[in-house]
């Protein structure tokens, strides 16, 4: 697997964000983001977690909302390391 962290994804809608951690869990494979500025020079505060799902070849992201999940991740991302 790829390590994706500090990498930018921007999704359908133009937002851009950056991966601040990726986690794998169940076998799937998530990312804990922000939101940057246009010109990428900025951390907004909006941060989520976001899960990445291939269909038919590519790859697309999902936001995280089921409220069990978001706990696991969260116990699991650890933001002490960097």
């Amino acid at each position: 697997m790829e390590n994706n962290t500090k990498k930018t994804i921007v999704l359908g809608d133009n937002r851009k964000y950056i991966i601040i951690r990726q986690l794998v869990y169940k076998d799937d494979t998530y990312y804990f983001v922000s939101r940057i500025n246009d010109e990428e020079t900025e951390i907004l505060n909006d941060f989520n977690y976001i899960k990445e799902v291939k269909k038919d070849g590519k790859s697309f992201c999902e936001f995280v909302t089921d409220p069990e999940v978001l706990k696991v991740l969260l116990d699991y991302t650890n933001l002490d390391e960097d």
